[in-house]
């Protein structure tokens, strides 16, 4: 079963939007991975599209081969754009193959291993930044049934913050909390934001809220900052 050609979707979000590959091969069956990436869909796209020909008329079912031969023959570190590619183009490798044996992509893969899997919502809290629309906000996406909340609160900070600021900050994950009781998880999230003295005295203050994390406080690359921030 070869692979004939790869496709590409760019699929509207008013947030974030979303890049599928759909794999086609000569027997007819195809399958559909996704690359989505921030906001470097197309760019994700492209890449897609400049290592396809690696890649044509190889047996879609020989996942590791198709890996290998991207990685390898693109030979340079690019980064979550190139792996971001290489992820739709095998994922959508699975799923032919799996229309083929007609068997789903986890009996192919080990097996199932549980009937349900928790998830967080994320992008709820594109609103005013204001504690009184963050809270209203988040009530909205527990009444979709969510018991996980991800969010940033900490706007445009980079480094360091102001006073006034890291109050705001504060307030927005109070009045979060506040609005959706002590059961929720809470996922702050601070996108490599801080030095080691900003992220720690934030962290602590974070503390009463009882965040499920503190997601990259510092610079995920520098690793003796995250010692230093965990210790």
């Amino acid at each position: 079963m070869r692979i004939t050609e790869i496709e590409t979707y760019l699929v509207g979000n008013p947030w974030k939007n979303w890049v599928f590959a759909r794999v086609l091969t000569d027997e007819g069956i195809h399958g559909i991975g996704e690359g989505s990436l921030g906001h470097l869909s197309k760019t994700v796209e492209t890449a897609i599209h400049e290592m396809k020909p690696l890649i044509l008329g190889l047996d879609v079912c020989q996942t590791e081969l198709i890996v290998n031969r991207l990685q390898r023959h693109v030979y340079a570190d690019g980064g979550q754009i190139k792996m971001c590619a290489i992820s739709a183009i095998e994922i959508a490798c699975w799923d032919a193959l799996g229309k083929l044996l007609q068997q789903p992509i986890y009996n192919l893969v080990g097996g199932l291993c549980r009937d349900r899997v928790p998830a967080y919502a994320n992008g709820w809290y594109r609103c005013e930044r204001k504690p009184q629309a963050f809270a209203a906000a988040a009530k909205r996406a527990l009444a979709m049934g969510y018991s996980a909340l991800k969010f940033d609160p900490f706007g445009a900070a980079m480094g360091v913050m102001t006073p006034s600021e890291e109050a705001l900050s504060l307030d927005l994950v109070a009045a979060v909390r506040e609005a959706v009781g002590p059961s929720v998880d809470l996922a702050i999230e601070a996108h490599s934001r801080f030095n080691v003295s900003t992220a720690v005295r934030i962290g602590k203050q974070l503390e009463p809220f009882r965040p499920a994390w503190f997601e990259e406080p510092v610079g995920h690359s520098n690793i003796q900052s995250v010692i230093e921030v965990s210790r």
